[in-house]
């Protein structure tokens, strides 16, 4: 392990009611910096080594994620139905208003002139960077969980608590391609090739599929915590030669790049005693750096944990 970023103030404050924790926890693109988020209404950015750059401040609800742009901008999400734009420095640009209900999720498009955001009120939304919403995606019954672009920017997919995943082109119409699961899906992503998508649901599985709604592979979990084992997240490499995912039962799951070899499973964080709450412990969310090296990991014991990776271990 690299180093530990400790996301302390809300074991101070929040640890009666539960109310803690790291929500996410992603690289800038040139990997020399990491931001966090956390349900203390706060966002961090951290040096590589650890080092806090700056708090982001003034939120009235939870922070549910941030990600970066090519360029450096920066893009929160919270749980008061807003999301936030931001610049390198930490300078609020916009703030993008627009959904009723708690946006979950809201990324970049490739080229960066374009965010989407993804929201408990059944709906994702497209964005320029004046914060003008120039398209609302309908079709989901639930509240949508995730979305990501295609490597090209010429695909999105949106992901639901309705079981679904939808496959959109730039027009924001749906193609015809379905991805029914059966059960809520936390996550999806396109490989880096753009010729698959992966999805991690609350069915304790993980699944490939082709972009024309083909199921590939399962990669199935084989836990079972109090009879419920969601799977949080299931990520590609930037390399696309793995696969990564987080579970309930703690467990970190490193997989090959086509999903038909578990490599290894291991426990990476300690719980603080949260089990009669969450019935889990260890990494919730992880992701990889731009050139494989190393994996970022979060967890519900306040802390974010970079770790080098050697293909085979994490060290």
């Amino acid at each position: 392990m690299i180093t530990t970023l400790n996301q302390d103030s809300c074991w101070h404050v929040h640890i009666k009611d539960y109310h803690c924790g790291l929500t996410s926890a992603v690289f800038s693109p040139d990997g020399t910096k990491i931001i966090t988020t956390s349900k203390d209404n706060t966002a961090k950015l951290w040096e590589h080594n650890g080092e806090l750059i700056h708090i982001f401040k003034g939120h009235t609800g939870w922070v549910n994620s941030a990600l970066f742009s090519q360029d450096g901008k920066i893009i929160t999400a919270y749980e008061d139905s807003t999301a936030k734009l931001w610049d390198k420095d930490g300078k609020l640009i916009k703030t993008l208003a627009g959904h009723s209900e708690a946006v979950k999720k809201a990324l970049f498009s490739p080229e960066g002139n374009n965010i989407i955001t993804v929201s408990d009120d059944d709906t994702a939304k497209i964005w320029d960077l004046d914060g003008n919403a120039i398209a609302k995606l309908i079709g989901h019954q639930l509240s949508v969980t995730t979305a990501a672009f295609a490597p090209h920017g010429d695909k999105l997919i949106t992901a639901s608590d309705d079981s679904t995943v939808k496959l959109w082109d730039i027009t924001q119409q749906p193609v015809n391609s379905s991805f029914r699961h059966s059960a809520s899906v936390n996550s999806a992503v396109f490989s880096p090739d753009g010729t698959k998508i992966l999805t991690a649901t609350t069915d304790k599985n993980a699944y490939l599929w082709d972009l024309n709604g083909k199921l590939l592979k399962q990669l199935p979990h084989g836990c079972d915590v109090s009879n419920h084992c969601s799977v949080k997240t299931a990520a590609f490499s930037p390399n696309g030669n793995y696969i990564i995912t987080t579970s309930d039962d703690g467990k970190t799951r490193l997989w090959n790049g086509k999903g038909d070899r578990l490599i290894m499973a291991i426990n990476l964080h300690d719980h603080y005693n949260n089990l009669t709450i969450f019935g889990r412990s260890g990494a919730k969310f992880a992701s990889f750096s731009q050139d494989d090296q190393q994996i970022l990991t979060t967890s519900y014991d306040q802390t974010a944990k970079l770790w080098n990776f050697s293909g085979s271990e994490l060290i």
